[in-house]
């Protein structure tokens, strides 16, 4: 983000998205993580939420534009349609 956490109760408000399941998936930024991304990812582990990774520039080595497009969307897919999580592409 810009370097300021999130207050407090926008905290609380995610947390209760993953233990009251109002959310199919958690999406994250596997290339910028940090205590309150780490606590969110054992949260959502520990409630039966499927987690994937995204990235902000391209994975290397081995991606095109369309293929790690492709592998972030299948990802998802995935985590959606059958709750599977997804790390590293």
């Amino acid at each position: 983000m810009n370097g300021v956490d999130p207050p407090p109760e926008d905290i609380t408000l995610q947390d209760r998205l993953f233990t009251e399941h109002k959310v199919k998936v958690f999406l994250y930024n596997e290339q910028v993580t940090d205590s309150i991304t780490q606590s969110f990812l054992g949260l959502a582990k520990a409630s039966g939420i499927p987690v994937v990774c995204v990235y902000e520039t391209m994975p290397t080595p081995g991606y095109d534009y369309q293929t790690w497009m492709l592998a972030e969307v299948q990802a998802l897919e995935k985590a959606v349609a059958s709750k599977v999580s997804t790390g590293r592409l």
